[in-house]
């Protein structure tokens, strides 16, 4: 029997029991508003815990941990509304009564939370049942390799098999490199306000997703996004599992689809060799450091097809820090990717300008490379990618607001934003005109080469296909070429010395 509810819920009651038990119609009606929120086996999972806890004002501390969850790096940025608005929010379950009442309020919010979820167009909210899709066409390079490393995420999902886990065994998983280099890269995205994500504010996320106390299983089961997407991996263990083996079985052919990709527009004898982890990290589906790219595999579940394409695009990105040009005091270091996207002309308007083409190129051929889906708009993003760029040479060269340029380049960068789309749409009308081999050359010469190569491809067709390319305009194409004869000659010297 429940503490304070007088129900046995520990039995699959159904909804007529809950209905039985009721003594007003104010409660039969919340039921029956229940049942169009969840299914009978959420009602169950919901009530129990709502019974277990050791004091029915605990019920309270779920607004606590919500603020807790944004101070230690959690917060989801106004992308969804806040879930809880006040302490009381929820009503304190001291009787069936007020059970079923705070039930309906954590339902309503439960609903809330997935239905706007969905409409900031989050593709995997639930897993697919979907098949690998296996290919028998094997990669064209040997010269290119990858290493899949599965071993990060392998760790954290044996700690959900323990009913807690200590700070210590948190943090092996945490230090980890394919955590460590999510949360710095997470930290270099530059539009992620603070407070940041830190090694042992991640320990604490997964000390809380293990956990089976009764608030916690309430807060992950309300939101999957919530204590940094780990509630998802704890909801879904099982499926999760299952995941990982197939990735684990069909590696091998995973790797040889991305590398098949890649190989396709990588410089023509490049000699390059990678490893790509598996993390967890709410709002960023893929990265690439220094060190390794990697994918948060919440964002994918079983869309094998998209989890591929990320993987391709990242480890492009991990190409692009190997064989692009990069200004020669940086040469004798590890490079990363502020050095591919900073020349230090003695002008800060120019290095700003500079920066912001060199990620157009960067991000745009990526995401050639790894191929998008059919229904992303590329043309309607690329057309709003151009307006932005246009937008920030006026910022730069005519208001000298390098504050308002920041913001505009966030905007054209944050969530594959349209200048990734600007950049796809360069690079297939490069490919279109000049083939695959023109995107290697491109990643030797730097950003200078791929516009120019763009604006020679515009030239170079008839007058009835000249509407299939963007026209940037007389100002940008000559800062553009001003820009790149200016730096090209000791970006060319790169490939040859580093």
């Amino acid at each position: 029997m429940a503490k304070y509810t007088g129900i046995d819920l520990e039995q699959d009651l159904n909804w007529q029991d809950f209905e039985e038990h009721a003594t007003s119609e104010h409660t039969r009606s919340r039921i029956e508003r229940l049942k169009d929120l969840i299914s009978i086996e959420d009602a169950r999972f919901l009530l129990r815990q709502l019974s277990n806890l050791d004091n029915p004002e605990e019920v309270k501390e779920l607004f606590v941990l919500q603020k807790l969850q944004n101070d230690w790096g959690g917060s989801f940025y106004g992308a969804i509304p806040e879930q809880i608005t006040e302490e009381d929010t929820i009503p304190v379950p001291t009787d069936f009564e007020n059970l079923v009442r705070a039930a309906l309020c954590l339902a309503e919010i439960h609903y809330r939370n997935y239905e706007a979820i969905s409409n900031t167009g989050w593709r995997t909210l639930q897993f697919r049942n979907e098949t690998f899709p296996r290919s028998e066409v094997q990669s064209r390079s040997r010269s290119v390799r990858l290493d899949l490393d599965i071993s990060g995420i392998q760790k954290l999902l044996e700690l959900f098999t323990k009913d807690s886990v200590t700070m210590d065994e948190a943090m092996k998983v945490v230090n980890h490199p394919a955590f460590t280099e999510m949360i710095k890269h997470r930290r270099s995205l530059g539009y992620i306000p603070k407070p940041w994500i830190t090694k042992k504010r991640l320990g604490k996320f997964i000390q809380r997703a293990v956990s089976h106390e009764p608030l916690d299983m309430i807060w992950k089961w309300l939101n999957p996004w919530n204590l940094f997407g780990l509630a998802d991996i704890s909801m879904n263990l099982e499926k999760y599992q299952r995941l990982l083996d197939t990735i684990s079985f069909y590696k091998d052919d995973m790797v040889n689809q991305v590398l098949r990709r890649i190989s396709m527009f990588a410089p023509k004898d490049v000699v390059f060799q990678d490893r790509f982890g598996f993390a967890v990290g709410w709002g960023v589906r893929g990265w690439a450091t220094r060190k390794m790219g990697g994918v948060n595999i919440e964002h994918f579940k079983d869309d094998f097809q998209l989890l591929i394409r990320t993987i391709s695009h990242e480890t492009f990105h991990r190409l692009q820090l190997h064989v692009c040009p990069i200004d020669s005091s940086k040469k004798n270091r590890h490079p990363k990717f502020d050095d591919l996207v900073h020349y230090p002309f003695p002008d800060k308007k120019d290095w700003k300008f500079y920066e912001v083409l060199t990620y157009i190129f960067l991000e745009g051929s990526a995401t050639f490379v790894g191929g998008v889906s059919s229904e992303a708009q590329t043309d309607k993003k690329a057309i709003e990618g151009l307006k932005l760029l246009r937008e920030i040479h006026r910022a730069i060269y005519e208001e000298t607001d390098f504050e308002k340029t920041e913001k505009l380049l966030n905007s054209g960068l944050k969530s594959n934003g349209p200048f990734y789309a600007l950049g796809y749409h360069m690079t297939n009308s490069i490919v279109a005109k000049y083939g695959s081999s023109a995107i290697g050359e491109s990643l030797l010469e730097g950003s200078s080469g791929f516009f120019k190569r763009y604006f020679e491809a515009h030239r170079g067709i008839s007058q009835n296909r000249r509407s299939e390319f963007l026209l940037f305009g007389r100002k940008i194409k000559e800062k553009v070429n001003e820009l790149g004869s200016r730096a090209q000659k000791e970006l060319q010297e790169k490939h040859q010395t580093r």
